[in-house]
């Protein structure tokens, strides 16, 4: 039995576990921002409040900023765990991703960004790549549920899961650029994979290889559990966001690449 068949089993018997294990993954990051918050609220308060930010707030603005980031990341991330309104969940967090890259991608000095500023950017429009996939899968699941297959009104929901899903694979591939910290090849080898997630080309085994290269530069530079005190909150933070990035993989593996791809042209 070759290989590509073994594999194809394999999603195959799988694939109906794949959404639920994408959810729980993508969300993760925003779980433990949420703790940090409830356990740290007086640091994150002066944090925010830090004359040396670009974005600095006062103490008015600063309060309901952090009550909005905890109530959006709460929320959110049990909607999504729970598979309920999804679109309304992934919009709270996607309006918290956008104020992340602002006050803390842009408004924050450089020796915040334990692993660079634009690495850090990177990351989060991952990450946010992986919130469209969800959005895009769940557009697709209500307009099966809806019958739309049988009729014209397939096209309007559809269309849009394809720009979502085209989107998405834009920005999950620009994770690639964080694995050159681990050495030229390793770092080829994921750009090589990356551009094929972003034309949609072998995208199943493609995004599987994101997930495994992904999981083991995870395991290697963010192992939290044996990092130094100095180094602990940086490493955990960076560890759950790269296990959000992998949800986003494992989503693009269940729901394809969409009708704007290379895999997407060949099935017409």
């Amino acid at each position: 039995m070759s290989f590509v068949k073994k594999a194809e089993e394999f999603f195959s018997e799988y694939k109906s576990y794949l959404p639920v294990l994408g959810r729980v993954l993508i969300v993760l990051t925003f779980v433990e921002d949420t703790y940090r918050i409830m356990t740290n609220w007086e640091m994150q308060l002066s944090f925010l409040e830090h004359s040396e930010n670009n974005f600095s707030f006062p103490h008015f603005l600063a309060v309901p900023f952090l009550l909005f980031t905890l109530v959006a990341q709460a929320l959110g991330g049990l909607l999504v765990i729970l598979n309920k309104k999804i679109q309304f969940a992934c919009t709270m967090l996607l309006v918290f991703m956008g104020f992340l890259i602002l006050v803390y991608g842009f408004g924050m000095p450089e020796y915040v960004h334990h692993h660079g500023r634009l690495r850090f950017l990177f990351r989060s429009m991952s990450i946010i790549g992986g919130l469209l996939m969800l959005i895009a899968d769940d557009r697709v699941r209500q307009a099966r549920e809806a019958n739309y297959f049988a009729g014209v009104p397939v096209l309007d929901p559809l269309k849009m899961a394809n720009a979502m899903q085209l989107a998405g694979r834009g920005m999950l591939a620009l994770m690639c650029f964080q694995f050159y910290t681990h050495g030229y090849v390793f770092g080829a080898l994921c750009t090589l994979a990356s551009v094929a997630v972003l034309a949609g080309f072998q995208t199943k085994y493609m995004a599987l290889a994101m997930t495994l290269l992904l999981t083991v530069s995870n395991l290697v530079a963010h192992n939290f559990w044996d990092s130094h005190p100095d180094d602990y909150d940086a490493a955990i933070y960076f560890f759950f966001q790269d296990m959000s990035v992998m949800g986003g993989f494992i989503l693009l593996i269940s729901l394809g690449p969409g009708g704007i791809s290379m895999d997407g042209k060949k099935s017409l």
